[in-house]
């Protein structure tokens, strides 16, 4: 049977249109799976990070509450005993003056217990806090944290960065967690702290020469306050590395952009 050559041409265009058309909808079948699927998991992660943001709000209103009691109920209360132990003082060198190195230790030691609850009370207070610049709320945390040991300690910064309350009060916490894992599982002997702002970007380096981490501490079990730092990290973009090697230490690395 003779065919022509003009009906073998159209039977291949249309063949042709009808495979494009097969192609093109499969790619956009294809397209629209990947957007909806990302979208679904762009949509939890967004969930998953603001169900953070609710749990640090609340713990940072908890926080603050438990600053206001430890002023008005401890730190008041020591204050008023060690007053009245001073006052018994000038009595007592009138009648015993022999009892008086007792005294006057029992006294030294309520003002030490004074300045270390005014300590804690600052480190947790949201509105001092605000008030200081971020170098030396992680100074303040140092002296306060690394009085009890012998970890010499170290903080650079060339130039002091420009934060929101809402960055700085999350970087500050990020420290302070980084700063009590030296002190209590390190076993270092030297911390390095550093905070640096260029071109619009900010950095943040806790360095230790301690005894280091492994794998399974740095991204598996919630143990370290880890897991906490990387939410907190997530809320304000910010990007958290871990580099640690077995007996050379921990270097903890912050990085946020645009943020200067």
């Amino acid at each position: 049977m003779y065919i022509p050559e003009r009906t073998i041409l159209l039977f291949f265009v249309a063949f042709t249109l009808i495979l494009l058309l097969l192609t093109g909808a499969f790619i956009y079948m294809v397209y629209s799976f990947r957007n909806r699927k990302n979208q679904r998991y762009g949509t939890q992660s967004l969930l998953l990070i603001e169900g953070q943001k609710d749990k640090i709000n609340e713990y940072e209103r908890w926080i603050n509450e438990l600053s206001r009691h430890l002023h008005d109920d401890i730190q008041q209360q020591a204050v008023l005993i060690s007053n009245a132990l001073n006052s018994t003082r000038m009595n007592l060198l009138k009648v015993a003056p022999s009892a008086l190195p007792e005294l006057v230790e029992s006294i030294n030691k309520i003002d030490v217990l004074v300045e270390k609850i005014t300590s804690i009370n600052q480190s947790i207070n949201l509105e001092y806090i605000r008030s200081q610049s971020l170098l030396s709320l992680v100074k303040d945390q140092l002296v306060l944290i690394m009085e009890e040991t012998d970890i010499d300690y170290m903080v650079e910064c060339e130039i002091e960065p420009i934060l929101t309350d809402e960055v700085k009060i999350i970087l500050y916490r990020i420290a302070s967690e980084a700063i009590s894992n030296i002190a209590q599982h390190a076993m270092a002997s030297t911390i390095i702290i550093s905070i640096s702002a260029k071109d619009g970007c900010f950095c943040m380096s806790i360095e230790d020469n301690g005894i280091g981490l492994n794998q399974e501490k740095i991204y598996g079990a919630p143990t370290y306050g880890i897991p906490n730092m990387r939410s907190r990290a997530a809320l304000i973009n910010a990007t958290l590395e871990i580099k640690s090697e077995k007996f050379r230490g921990t270097k903890v690395v912050l990085e946020i952009k645009d943020v200067v």
